[in-house]
């Protein structure tokens, strides 16, 4: 269904969303990616919520780099407990244990 929206219109940002849900929720974590991507390039760039998940597909990937400047940009424009956790985990994950420890003192 979500599949025949896209084919009529590609840029539907919340066919895109969903989608990008549904494949998180199924592991299909590659189509999950791309449907982030193509939400946040067809105008959903200040969608914070879906940035989260798109860092959480990074995560997946074990791409702490990449999933650290996600949710970076998340906090900084719209912090969050969610957010703040999130960045606390890849800079972990990435050896920055002290900026580990800062984001998550700004998380509590």
């Amino acid at each position: 269904m979500i599949d025949e929206v896209l084919l009529k219109a590609p840029k539907n940002l919340d066919a895109l969303k969903l989608k990008g849900h549904t494949h998180f929720l199924d592991r299909n974590i590659f189509d999950s990616d791309e449907a982030y991507i193509s939400y946040i390039k067809n105008g959903g760039a200040t969608d914070y919520e879906v940035m989260e998940w798109l860092g959480l597909v990074y995560c997946e990937w074990k791409a702490w780099a990449d999933a650290k400047v996600v949710f970076l940009k998340c906090v900084n424009e719209r912090p969050s407990f969610n957010g703040w956790l999130n960045l606390a985990i890849a800079c972990l994950w990435k050896n920055d244990k002290n900026e580990c420890e800062d984001a998550l003192m700004q998380a509590i």
